[in-house]
């Protein structure tokens, strides 16, 4: 009987796990966006957010403190990037792009100086490789259905008026509702790991 409850024990825990980390995070970006020229940002808050209050100020708060790690200054005047963020609560539709992977694309058209953590590059002719599977840096949309509860986060260039970033993580109700601090943040945390560009002016920065 003891073993058993080991064995029944160890599912659940194993379950439980599946869960916190089972989510789809995916992220795509513009070709406009001018990576190497932003160090400031500021949150302007949705009036039809979704989530509880609770919520909101978490994830305000681990947002800010990931783009502060990558040199970032949070400005409530004329900030370069305006940080958008919402929490779907239904199954929804979405529309991204087929691109090549963001950090190479970053490497190749800026600099990889000013890549958080640029030691998974790739090699120049398999870029190219990848850049021309994907049509010479065309937008081929595609069609998600995302799962209860989305975490969408987007970077709006405040001068060029344009979204240049948008990072989601799919599936976060499946999570305690979404409700824990340390879910938030490591939620968060995974979705800006797609993004991991640093501000203007930080140590590693070539600019």
């Amino acid at each position: 009987m003891r073993k058993g409850l080991t064995v029944l024990l160890f599912v659940v825990m194993m379950s439980g796990c599946s869960t916190y980390y089972n989510h789809v995070i995916e992220s795509d970006y513009s070709y406009d966006g001018a990576f190497n020229r932003y160090k400031t940002f500021d949150f302007v808050a949705k009036k039809d957010f979704e989530g509880s209050v609770e919520q909101k100020a978490s994830i305000e708060k681990y947002l800010g403190r990931n783009l502060e790690t990558w040199g970032y200054k949070q400005k409530d005047r004329k900030p370069n990037l305006i940080v958008f963020y919402n929490l779907y609560l239904e199954d929804m539709k979405f529309t991204g792009y087929k691109q090549p992977d963001f950090e190479n694309w970053i490497r190749w058209n800026f600099s990889k100086k000013i890549l958080a953590q640029p030691d998974s590059l790739m090699s120049m002719d398999k870029y190219l490789s990848e850049r021309k599977y994907y049509g010479l840096d065309s937008y081929d949309k595609a069609h998600y259905n995302l799962k209860e509860g989305t975490l969408l986060i987007s970077l709006f260039d405040r001068r060029k008026n344009k979204t240049i970033w948008q990072g989601y993580a799919s599936g976060v109700l499946g999570t305690d509702e979404f409700k824990n601090d340390r879910i938030i943040r490591h939620i968060v945390s995974r979705v800006m790991d797609q993004y991991r560009v640093l501000a203007v002016g930080t140590v590693g920065s070539s600019i």
